[in-house]
């Protein structure tokens, strides 16, 4: 264990408070004291910047942190990784910072590396861990689940463990008793091993589910819905195969969804027909994300989905890569339902211009971003657009539009109905080699305006 040095060279107690921290942030706060005090001035910035961001909301409050956090991030983070992280053959240790440390492990090898992951457990704070098993064979999951602690890992990804018996002893250590997010292999029988690893979601209060299924995923999430019926369970994403219509009824009916914040069905196959089906199910939900990108969703869905009264506490809607039309965009736009979005991402909807192109929007007092790539905008449509007024816009995203010339003109001519936008993104927008990026003075916006082109 000599051969993981402390970094910073700080007291061994403090590292140690680190270790089984989990998400409180005290230890944090009183590491960027010590560093302060001890010339490590910008590391000390970054933990209580990071810290800072972990819980803000105000987008002007987050706009100016995150601008300090990419400066000290493209200063110093590749020093502080090589000064830092442990170099070692069956592990890697990811370069981002979470709250100021390089917590998120990846074990490349089970069979081959627990021995030097329990070493680097003992004096290392991994809050996020990967486990793979390029052999497939079944792994020594016990014996690390019981020699290597693990007191403030909050996320474990097991996507590439391919044995439902090899997750069990882990997720039934008391280990992990901090344990927030959870990502599974490819569940695929109703067994013993599924229903103990269920009770063990259930058991650490796993808030953040990512659930892999296959063809033959029925019986298991039927199992998944009754076992997780009154979990923890805040946030729900299914990968894997395309989830038939009989699994999202399962969905609809089940009291796991009904008290679901945020939930992920991007480039599921579902159709409009399903999705009403969910839709209706839910006259009281509490969701506040929805990701349906990469479906079948057309008007109608787009429609149902303007008119459905169980999400109007929804904070943020991608529907990108879906056939909506003119016809179902201006739905959502009109939609007093809605208008508690903070996001709307549209990316690749394909609003070719028409006369029927919005020009108004029911959420856009409170809308915070919204992305408009690759929707086959033009001057037309952007000079139709531009008549909504986005009071409370940061981000705006067109990148990826046939706009030219004259429809960057709109979008600039756009920008005093935008007075809180600091990021503009129009990439990729068909103009000529020696367009001149204008800067926000000589466009007479806000001087922490970024325009990307």
């Amino acid at each position: 264990m000599s051969s993981i040095p402390i970094p910073f060279g700080m007291p061994v107690e403090l590292w140690q408070s680190l270790l089984v921290s989990g998400g409180d942030d005290a230890p944090r706060w009183i590491l960027a004291d010590w560093l302060e005090e001890h010339d490590f001035p910008e590391r000390a910035e970054l933990i209580r910047l990071q810290c800072h961001l972990a819980r803000a909301d105000d987008p002007d409050d987050r706009w100016q942190a995150e601008r300090r956090e990419d400066l000290l991030l493209f200063r110093h983070r590749a020093t502080w990784a090589s000064q830092e992280i442990p170099l070692r053959r069956w592990i890697r240790i990811d370069e981002t910072l979470d709250r100021g440390l390089f917590t998120r492990v990846r074990l490349l090898d089970v069979q081959e590396g627990f021995r030097e992951f329990a070493e680097l457990a003992a004096r290392w704070p991994i809050e996020e861990l990967a486990l793979d098993n390029p052999s497939g064979e079944p792994v020594p999951t016990r014996a690390l689940a019981e020699s290597a602690p693990l007191r403030c890992l909050r996320r474990l990804n097991c996507l590439r463990l391919t044995n439902d018996a090899d997750i069990v002893p882990i997720l039934e250590s008391a280990q992990i008793a901090q344990l927030q997010g959870l990502t599974t292999f490819s569940l695929t029988r109703e067994n013993a091993n599924l229903h103990r690893i269920l009770t063990a979601i259930s058991q650490w209060r796993v808030a953040d589910l990512t659930l892999t299924l296959d063809f033959s995923g029925f019986p298991v999430l039927n199992a998944v819905l009754r076992a997780l019926a009154n979990s923890q369970v805040q946030h729900l994403h299914f990968a894997g195969v395309a989830l038939s219509e009989a699994m999202i009824y399962s969905l609809a009916d089940s009291a796991l969804v009904a008290g679901l914040q945020s939930l992920d069905l991007s480039d599921r196959a579902i159709r409009t027909i399903v999705l009403n089906r969910l839709l209706d199910s839910q006259s009281n939900w509490g969701l506040r994300q929805l990701d349906l990108s990469h479906n079948f969703i057309d008007a109608n869905g787009a429609t149902a989905l303007a008119e459905a009264r169980g999400l109007s506490y929804l904070e943020s809607l991608n529907l990108s890569r879906n056939p909506l039309g003119v016809t179902g965009v201006t739905s959502l736009f009109d939609s007093p339902i809605l208008a508690g979005l903070r996001q709307l991402t549209l990316s690749g909807t394909r609003i070719y211009p028409t006369t029927e192109t919005p020009t108004d929007a029911s959420f856009a007092e409170g809308l915070r971003l919204l992305n408009f790539s690759r929707a086959g905008l033009d001057a037309t449509a952007i000079s139709r657009l531009r008549q909504i007024a986005f009071p409370r816009l940061v981000t705006l995203i067109l990148d990826r539009n046939p706009l030219g010339s004259e429809g960057v003109a709109e979008v600039f001519r756009w920008l005093p109905n935008l007075p809180n936008l600091r990021t503009l993104s129009l990439r990729d927008c068909m103009l000529p080699a020696d367009f001149p990026p204008p800067t926000s003075h000589e466009l007479g916006a806000d001087p922490r305006l970024e325009i990307r082109i």
